[in-house]
């Protein structure tokens, strides 16, 4: 008998990450990486609602879901008002605000947006959103996709910024190097709140599977604790937890005013 399944998405500015949960057991994990030309054409970010929810459920069926099954579907939350941690089902005022961009235009707007769709054409399955990226406090546009390596060098894709350095080109190098003096600058600043008694330095995200910038952090900070590299995020699991949870009645469901 096949258990409650929980399908986790989470948008990015440049991937589609999703996954599905058999209660807590990880069924598939998928990660797929969007180029510029795809996403060129598209004026809005709400605009690649259909492009990126056409991917999710191609995928499942091509792995044969039965996404009947399909009890939860949880997305990573958007720009919608300033709002406390927590999570909170779907519903129409919330998609108005995702839609509209309230506070900004975000990939995480559609995380909200697909689940509710995605749910809304299963009988009986429910949509909500965990910790928006807005939790307390209003996000301006110059840090919503506007700003950052994107203003430099027109690509969010941290990935990329490190192909054209390693093709030769001297502003991605400098912004590179840049990028890995920070992370160091701020590695360095915790420590001193810490007064040096620093157990371990663990670098994770996107950003720690280039190795030319971690070797760089690496090289700056190394000699406060030892570094541990840990590359990727446990972002889709977190998601799928949040709603096994509030399906079991375990986590207050919030409501979005």
């Amino acid at each position: 008998m096949i258990n409650r399944l929980i399908l986790a998405i989470n948008p990015g500015s440049t991937s589609t990450k999703f996954s599905l949960f058999e209660e807590e057991k990880l069924v598939f994990e998928k990660t797929l990486r969007h180029s510029s030309e795809e996403l060129k054409n598209f004026e809005r970010i709400t605009d690649q609602f259909h492009f990126r929810k056409d991917l999710i459920m191609n995928e499942l069926s091509e792995r044969k879901i039965d996404i009947t099954s399909i009890a939860a579907v949880v997305g990573r939350g958007g720009l919608v008002k300033p709002i406390e941690s927590g999570i909170y089902k779907v519903n129409q005022r919330m998609k108005d605000d995702l839609t509209s961009g309230y506070s900004g235009q975000h990939a995480s707007n559609l995380g909200g947006l697909i689940a509710d769709d995605i749910a809304s054409s299963l009988c009986c399955a429910a949509a909500f959103i965990v910790d928006p990226v807005v939790v307390n406090e209003e996000l301006k546009a110059m840090i919503t996709g506007k700003g950052g390596m994107v203003a430099y060098l027109g690509t969010n894709s941290f990935i990329e910024v490190c192909k054209m350095a390693e093709n030769g080109d001297k502003k991605a190098q400098l912004i590179r190097n840049a990028c890995s003096y920070q992370i160091a600058k701020e590695i360095g600043a915790m420590s001193a709140v810490l007064n040096g008694s620093v157990d371990a330095i663990i670098l994770t995200g996107g950003m720690a599977y280039q190795d030319t910038n971690i070797n760089e952090v690496k090289s700056m900070v190394s000699f406060i604790a030892d570094v541990i590299v840990y590359p990727g995020e446990d972002e889709l699991k977190a998601l799928a937890f949040n709603g096994l949870l509030a399906l079991d009645g375990k986590i207050e469901i919030k409501t979005y005013y």
